[in-house]
């Protein structure tokens, strides 16, 4: 179950990492990339608040699954 959640974690940050590299260095970009967490169109609020949520899971996972498996 550890793995599991480690490997979700390890997902949602990749995900994340990979959409700030894609958004370049503009604004437009960002703002591009924030509405659309797993390439799924929203609206820049609910976008915002589904990514948050994303970033907040990841964070839950990895802190759980951590130093159990190591």
């Amino acid at each position: 179950m550890m793995i599991v959640l480690f490997i979700v974690g390890i997902i949602l940050i990749l995900e994340f990492v990979g959409a700030l590299i894609y958004a370049g260095k503009s604004a437009s970009g960002l703002t591009y990339v924030i509405c659309r967490p797993f390439g799924i169109p929203f609206s820049m609020f609910f976008g915002f608040i589904i990514r948050i949520l994303l970033i907040a899971l990841a964070v839950f996972c990895l802190v759980k699954s951590i130093p159990v498996i190591f």
